[in-house]
């Protein structure tokens, strides 16, 4: 083995002696990622990823009439999925430009507009319309973009 030492490091191969030197390794190999090797999802801001976790679990009745899920064994409300939540949004409002429809704007390039569209089908949109058309800050609206 000692042999091979000074081949080793010649190859820029070495030994990592100590804790630092890994954590500088994981650094770097995050820095050394290109853009599609990174995870939305995992990435995503906190606040972001709060208001999606936090969202009620819902469902349509045989009446079309939205109802909250509930835990049989607590009795209390569920949550969505968040890794189901966000696959939902991903791949249904990828495509949206702007918070608000403007006037004379299509409907389907908003994210209220197009929540509203998809709410009829899903009630996890609906849900998502509802809490997008209340009351929130103008900075977790941009986040959400």
């Amino acid at each position: 083995m000692y042999y091979l030492r000074p081949q080793l490091e010649q190859m820029g191969i070495r030994q990592i002696d100590n804790e630092s030197e890994r954590e500088e390794d994981a650094v770097m190999q995050n820095y050394n990622k290109a853009s599609y090797e990174f995870s939305k999802k995992n990435n995503a801001l906190g606040s972001v990823k709060l208001f999606i976790a936090t969202l009620p679990g819902k469902y349509f009745d045989a009446n079309k009439k939205l109802r909250t899920r509930i835990n049989n064994v607590t009795g209390l409300p569920m949550i969505v999925n968040y890794d189901e939540a966000f696959a939902l949004i991903l791949k249904n409002l990828s495509d949206v430009e702007t918070y608000h429809t403007a006037t004379g704007q299509d409907e389907a390039t908003s994210l209220l507009g197009k929540c509203r569209m998809l709410s009829e089908e899903h009630p996890f949109f609906k849900m998502l319309y509802k809490r997008l058309s209340g009351d929130i800050d103008i900075n977790l609206q941009t986040q959400l973009l």
